[in-house]
């Protein structure tokens, strides 16, 4: 079996858990989307990759999706404070990444990095 079939049957089995999971009210459609993103984002740098593309485009425009996900993840009401707590903190990780990477397509100097936050 070929790497890139593992990935669309691996893509496809979250895609229904995801729907099975929204539907029994188990996740709600916001965290749905953002899971969905992330599964997405994986599988289409995962391809990228494969195909010997580069992928600095493709990380800005996943890291923007993902944030875009969290953003509508964060203002969901039915979602547990803590839950809230995790995605402000996974919010904050994707601006300093996004932040970090626009640098870095600034000036390629190490020294000009900071490094990013340890998620706690």
């Amino acid at each position: 079996m070929g790497a890139s079939l593992i990935v669309a049957v691996i893509m496809q089995l979250a895609q229904t858990a995801l729907t099975v999971l929204t539907k029994q009210n188990v996740l709600s459609p916001q965290l749905s989307d953002l899971i969905g993103v992330l599964t997405e984002s994986g599988a289409s740098l995962f391809q990228t990759l494969r195909s010997g593309g580069t992928v600095s485009d493709e990380i800005k425009s996943i890291l923007s999706q993902v944030q875009t996900a969290l953003t509508a993840a964060k203002q969901d009401t039915s979602v547990a404070p803590e839950v809230i707590d995790q995605i402000v903190e996974a919010e904050r990780v994707i601006q300093a990444a996004i932040n970090g990477y626009e640098a870095a397509q600034q000036n390629t100097d190490p020294s000009t990095l900071t490094p990013i936050d340890p998620v706690e």
